[in-house]
């Protein structure tokens, strides 16, 4: 505890385009990946991660980012 679960499913360029889940502690100032994913993963997935690291804080963000390089188009997220 605590522990961010999620359900995924995605498709990237491999090796190419990325899905991050990134934390921040300090209102968005600065961002701590804490998962990255690439390829396909077709059906759906259950995720957890552990985010004890900001067991202290007095607030934690979460985001999803996507990181591309537009040269082939898949489904994303």
């Amino acid at each position: 505890w605590p522990v961010l679960s999620f359900a995924e499913r995605h498709a990237f360029q491999a090796d190419a385009d990325f899905g991050r889940v990134e934390v921040s502690s300090d209102f968005g100032a600065s961002w701590t990946g804490v998962a990255v994913l690439s390829g396909v993963q077709a059906g759906w997935a259950a995720r957890r991660i552990d985010l004890s690291p900001w067991r202290g804080a007095s607030a934690v963000w979460v985001r999803f980012r996507v990181i591309t390089d537009g040269a082939v188009n898949e489904d994303g997220w």
